[in-house]
């Protein structure tokens, strides 16, 4: 027979309160080893879960990342995007730049650092810090199509060259080397591929950019009735500026930045007629990068 009296009920509640109190760590613990395990490293990045509330998002210091996605846009899909652009796309430009962008290795968001700060405080964008020469060629080669053009370089600057290790002139100039090294549209002539209405295969086009580059860039589209426009194409650069096969530089697979814009076995590489609207001010949500979700902090 038991010898339980009510005298033992305080102590038994403590335990149970403890007992309960334990678990919930054990739980927390768990999901913290998780997210961390995940962040690093995960087969099937659809699968990663969410990070527990209260996990800082940090951003490393500059020039802690593990490659760079160099992007540029196809203007005209990117117009007829939007509707009309506030500066009309220089035909003779071809593809222009959207930007040199520092990426990390990382499974769950496979996301870049932003807003990098050195130890006396976040490098601000300066155009005065830019040479005339190089602010020249980032005119024609890096325009926006949406606001004033120093709007639109301060944000990749902030977003993620500020990221890069490098100073704002070595930054940008360096861009614009890369971006004359690897010209997609003298590539594309190189093989008798020039804007058209008429779909064309994108093995080919692909192909022709890898005959050029050496390696094998991604190509990214506009899905509309049925059909596929070529609006953005991606290359991967080592932290040194050496274009490699991304597999080279992203252990995490698929290392793809856009899924859901993936080509499909066609498509059209238009020139058309862009409509021309207002241009946009400089407003602090145009100056933001874009949110994250779920990205812990080591």
């Amino acid at each position: 027979m038991s010898s339980y009296s009510i005298a033992d009920k305080p102590q038994k509640a403590t335990i149970m309160r403890l007992s309960n109190i334990y678990g919930v760590l054990l739980v927390l613990a768990a999901l913290m080893a998780c997210c961390q395990a995940a962040t690093r490293r995960h087969p099937d990045p659809s699968q990663c879960p969410r990070c527990p509330s209260g996990v800082p998002e940090t951003a490393p210091p500059p020039g802690d990342f593990a490659f760079y996605f160099l992007v540029r846009q196809w203007p005209d899909e990117f117009c007829y995007k939007q509707q009309g652009c506030s500066t009309i796309p220089d035909p003779a430009a071809g593809f222009t730049l959207h930007g040199l962008w520092p990426n990390l290795d990382n499974a769950c968001q496979k996301d870049y650092p932003e807003h990098c700060s050195y130890r006396d405080g976040f490098d601000a964008f300066d155009v005065s810090t830019i040479n005339q020469a190089t602010l020249t060629s980032m005119e024609q080669n890096w325009p926006s199509y949406t606001t004033a053009n120093e709007c639109f370089w301060e944000h990749e600057w902030d977003c993620h060259g500020s990221c890069s290790g490098l100073a704002q002139q070595d930054y940008f100039q360096g861009v614009l080397d890369l971006h004359s090294k690897y010209d997609i549209s003298a590539a594309l002539s190189a093989a008798n591929i020039e804007p058209s209405n008429q779909p064309v295969s994108t093995r080919d086009f692909e192909q022709a950019l890898r005959d050029s580059f050496g390696v094998t860039p991604y190509l990214y589209c506009e899905h509309s009735s049925g059909q596929d426009y070529i609006n953005e194409v991606f290359m991967c650069f080592t932290k040194d500026l050496r274009a490699v096969d991304c597999e080279q530089v992203c252990t995490v697979h698929p290392c793809e930045p856009r899924s859901s814009q993936d080509c499909g076995t066609e498509l059209i590489y238009k020139l058309s007629n862009v409509r021309s609207k207002p241009q946009k001010p400089c407003t602090g949500s145009f100056r933001q990068c874009r949110p994250k979700s779920g990205t812990c902090a080591d």
